[in-house]
Formats: structure tokens, sequence, C-alpha cells
């Protein structure tokens, strides 16, 4: 989930409660994944104590714009390797 603002968070919330998996996330800031999918609960309530994305104890630090190469990764030995990517954009 690029952009884990408002929206994103909303959106990431939404998708975890209907059983998706959100693998990865990043703000402005920093990144943050974990191959299992993210706890989004737990995260929205780590960045709303304060806490930087990226610090999440959930997920692995990545820098913010690494998360944009690893749809890019089409390798079944990665453990990276996406079944379905489900992209989306909101328009104001």
């Amino acid at each position: 989930m690029q952009g884990f603002g408002n929206v994103g968070a909303w959106a990431a919330e939404i998708f975890h409660e209907q059983g998706g998996k959100v693998l990865a996330a990043s703000d402005a800031f920093g990144a943050t994944r974990n191959e299992k999918g993210l706890d989004i609960p737990a995260l929205r309530k780590h960045l709303g104590s304060g806490a930087k994305l990226a610090d999440f104890p959930g997920g692995d630090h990545l820098k913010a714009l690494a998360i944009l190469k690893l749809h890019a990764v089409h390798n079944p030995e990665n453990p990276w390797h996406a079944k379905a990517v489900l992209p989306a954009q909101h328009k104001v």
C-alpha cells in the first residue's frame, strides 16, 4: 500500500477486514513489509501513537520508494512473488 495516510490506511483496513493481505505499506518517510501480511490494526495503532511507519515492529524496514519495486518481482523463487496485484487509485 503506497501512501499509508488517511485514505490508504482506511483502504488497507477494509482490505484486511475482508481477508486480504497487505504485504507492505509506505509513507513519505519510510516503509515496512511482512511476507505473511501486516497486522493493519496494530500498524494503525502504532502510527496513532506518533511512531514512524518504518519503525513498526511487525515488519521489516524499507526505504519509502522501495515499495514501488516489490510488484515488479515475478520470480516464483522469491518469497515476495505476488499471485495477484490489486492496483487502486484514489482520484479527487
